[in-house]
């Protein structure tokens, strides 16, 4: 079981201050933690820090932290997902799933075939899964929740033509195998961003205006996958292919 924790501010050193209610519930009724126990801390932005309990009550747990070290457990370059929300069952595995493998940042696409609608509420509750899938896996920063945003709008975006390898999953016949499609014309580039499409798919217009937009396809193999499963092994396979 874990145990860091996560403050959503910045950390002076050796200066007692209160954790948020999340943490503190966790170390009180889950780790069962007693004043001078030993924990480590991280920001979200790369900063991890040693620390110590110093007092607890019953809802409330204040500690001291060391000077803070910068731990960097990122890949080497920007990894961005781009998916519509599956249903609210899926949408832990999907965000736990990235956080570990080291995606950089999450887009939430609105496609032609998307289902589930996306509130502020399921932002804050996305945040938060990655807030613990950050502490269980030891990443010392945060995945990024963005969006929603129109698949039109991401393929067209400046950004993404810049320095980025530009891929799509998609199984019609015209893709071709994984292994093969990190050697195109958008090969090289340093970072990675991939689009999943709903159940379902991508409709035609939209594959063409992928295509249009240089946007290349990508095969994840002949089983249907569902899109969170698709999202993990497209990850994990750009985040072991760097060079596009």
């Amino acid at each position: 079981m874990s145990h860091r924790f996560f403050v959503n501010h910045s950390v002076e050193p050796n200066v007692e201050f209160e954790l948020d209610p999340g943490e503190c519930h966790h170390l009180l009724n889950v780790m069962r933690a007693q004043t001078g126990d030993a924990i480590e801390l991280f920001d979200g932005s790369g900063m991890q820090f040693a620390a110590r309990i110093e007092t607890i009550s019953r809802k409330r747990v204040t500690v001291i932290a060391d000077p803070g070290v910068e731990v960097n457990r990122e890949i080497d370059f920007e990894m961005v997902v781009g998916i519509p929300l599956p249903k609210s069952d899926r949408q832990k595995f999907l965000v736990e799933k990235c956080t570990e493998i080291g995606v950089t940042r999450l887009l939430l696409l609105e496609t032609a075939r998307s289902s589930v609608k996306i509130a502020d509420r399921t932002i804050t509750k996305l945040e938060r899964l990655v807030v613990e899938a950050s502490k269980q896996c030891g990443r010392n920063r945060l995945l990024q929740i963005e969006g929603p945003k129109s698949l039109i709008d991401v393929i067209q975006d400046p950004e993404f033509k810049k320095d980025y390898c530009r891929k799509f999953a998609h199984t019609a016949p015209m893709t071709r195998t994984a292994p093969d499609a990190h050697r195109k014309s958008n090969a090289g580039s340093s970072n990675h961003c991939v689009l999943i499409g709903p159940e379902g798919g991508f409709d035609p217009e939209e594959v063409r205006r992928c295509q249009e937009h240089d946007w290349e396809p990508l095969s994840l193999g002949k089983a249907t996958l569902r899109m969170e499963t698709a999202a993990v092994v497209a990850a994990t396979l750009l985040s072991r292919n760097p060079a596009g």
